[in-house]
């Protein structure tokens, strides 16, 4: 069970609704969408956000963003067929 918590200051709210719309702007997809909470709550309210990231120097990435957004970034791995060790 998730526990989920008011963001009691607007100035942390607004910093967590610009990361998340940096990201939509530049070019990543937002799967799981917690931004319309605080409308539906009437509060101070960012609900789970999942963000699918297409470039790894989004400052979401890196950043610690301290509310309920993770971020993705999927990585392609090529596989070896054959090792060879000198």
């Amino acid at each position: 069970m998730a526990l989920f918590r008011v963001i009691l200051i607007v100035n942390t709210l607004n910093r967590i609704l610009k990361y998340i719309d940096e990201a939509e702007a530049g070019g990543a997809k937002i799967l799981v969408d917690g931004r319309s909470w605080g409308k539906e709550n009437k509060g101070y309210w960012v609900g789970p956000t999942v963000i699918l990231h297409e470039n790894p120097a989004d400052k979401a990435m890196h950043d610690e963003i301290f509310g309920p957004v993770i971020s993705i970034y999927r990585v392609f791995v090529l596989k070896l067929t054959s090792i060879s060790v000198f």
